[in-house]
């Protein structure tokens, strides 16, 4: 009798033990951590429920410990970025990525830019929120659009021989100041916007 109670809770036992390692194994696939790097923001998107808007309180940096299914992370630089945009295929991608646009002659020209930027910590909730995007994707797609929106409002207002000549710095602080107006709304800081090379 002694023999089948001590064999009874030797098994219960060894059932307890294998319920609580199977929820320990639960509990532990449940649980992630990413290491948000100096320089980077993570921003803690909850994956459920009805909750779309990130907030501020949202920003972590550091290590981070979040739930994989109802939680992801995205991670943004707010160090500086620089982009060169040109027609050589020396520098940056192997293809013509210089902006083209029309005097108020309606003569077409090349310039190729490079831009640093960076975006402000407060605002990266915001910016993931409208874009959804990576910042690379950003780069290539929105950023990129604001240069080349920027380049064109200004060349319009000039001639071929001012943006050629004595004219091409009053042209580059134009555009400058058209990106920097248009990034300001969005969180972001223009850190260098300059025309590399000729025209």
């Amino acid at each position: 009798s002694d023999r089948r109670r001590y064999a009874l809770s030797s098994n219960s036992t060894r059932r307890l033990v294998r319920i609580a390692l199977v929820l320990v194994a639960l509990q532990a696939s449940a649980c992630a951590c990413e290491l948000v790097e100096p320089g980077y923001v993570g921003i803690v998107v909850d994956k459920t429920g009805d909750r779309r808007a990130i907030s501020a309180a949202d920003v972590k940096v550091g290590r981070i410990w979040y739930n994989p299914y109802s939680t992801m992370i995205v991670v943004y630089p707010v160090r500086v970025v620089r982009v060169v945009w040109t027609k050589s295929v020396t520098e940056g991608p192997p293809i013509d990525e210089s902006f083209s646009f029309n005097t108020n002659e309606g003569v077409s020209l090349n310039a190729d830019v490079a831009l640093s930027f960076h975006l402000l910590e407060a605002k990266a909730p915001d910016v993931y929120t409208r874009f959804r995007q990576t910042m690379d994707t950003l780069k290539d797609g929105y950023i990129r659009d604001v240069v080349r929106d920027a380049l064109a409002r200004a060349a319009s207002e000039h001639t071929v021989d001012e943006l050629v000549g004595e004219g091409r710095a009053k042209f580059q602080a134009e555009a400058e100041k058209l990106v920097r107006e248009r990034f300001e709304k969005d969180g972001f800081v223009v850190d260098n916007f300059s025309l590399i090379n000729e025209i």
